[in-house]
């Protein structure tokens, strides 16, 4: 049996369980990722093999195919337009939540 996370939701409603899905260390692999059904996607880190804008373009465009009605995406080292313009990366991403390395949300 798998542990699960549950949280509450307030004092009047029941309980109910978030199915988080972690993803790391794609760089650019993302296309061939069989991604888990969840509630939350964290991708975490090097979405990108070269660092390039376009590469950023086509990692957002790959995640708004995912069902994931919340998703938040940091970026990681290789991630090199990401830290130059992370208000550009933002819209990129868009609809998903971006952290930039040095903790700041881009909403």
């Amino acid at each position: 049996m798998r542990p699960k996370l549950a949280l509450m939701l307030g004092s009047n409603q029941p309980r109910r369980i978030l199915r988080a899905v972690c993803l790391g260390n794609l760089a650019g692999n993302h296309a061939g990722v069989k991604v888990p059904p969840g509630d939350l996607l964290i991708c975490a880190g090097s979405m990108t093999a070269n660092g390039f804008t376009a590469e950023i373009e086509d990692f957002g465009a790959w995640l708004r195919t995912l069902p994931h009605p919340r998703k938040i995406v940091v970026a990681g080292d290789l991630d090199h337009a990401a830290r130059r313009d992370p208000e550009r990366t933002r819209g990129l991403l868009d609809p998903a939540l971006y952290l930039d390395q040095i903790g700041r949300a881009h909403v």
